[in-house]
């Protein structure tokens, strides 16, 4: 189920590397949190399991909103990725994280 909603909201932005991106970002999300509450002896109630379904929407919002800002301006500078990365970036990625908390 959780996989049918990200792979639905990829197959929206039409990005092979929004695609790859959210195929790492949730697993590994869900992999740290469920260690986090092994290691804290947090039981797997209805709470923790609404709060996992919630963490696949904001992490895949998230990579989703930070590979389209990064192929908006590759495209807009003609200039790699990296260097992107560097310089604009930084102011830009705050918006990105006031939306998704």
């Amino acid at each position: 189920m959780g996989s049918a909603i990200c792979f639905e909201s990829v197959a929206e932005t039409r990005n092979d590397g929004s695609l790859l991106a959210v195929m790492l970002s949730v697993p590994f999300g869900l992999f740290g949190s469920l260690l986090f509450a092994k290691i804290f002896g947090i039981e797997n109630n209805i709470y923790m399991q609404i709060g996992l379904i919630m963490l696949v929407g904001l992490l895949s919002k998230t990579a989703i909103l930070i590979t389209e800002y990064a192929a908006e301006c590759v495209r807009f500078t003609y200039s790699t990725i990296i260097s992107t990365r560097k310089t604009k970036s930084q102011p830009q990625i705050c918006p990105i994280a006031v939306s998704t908390g």
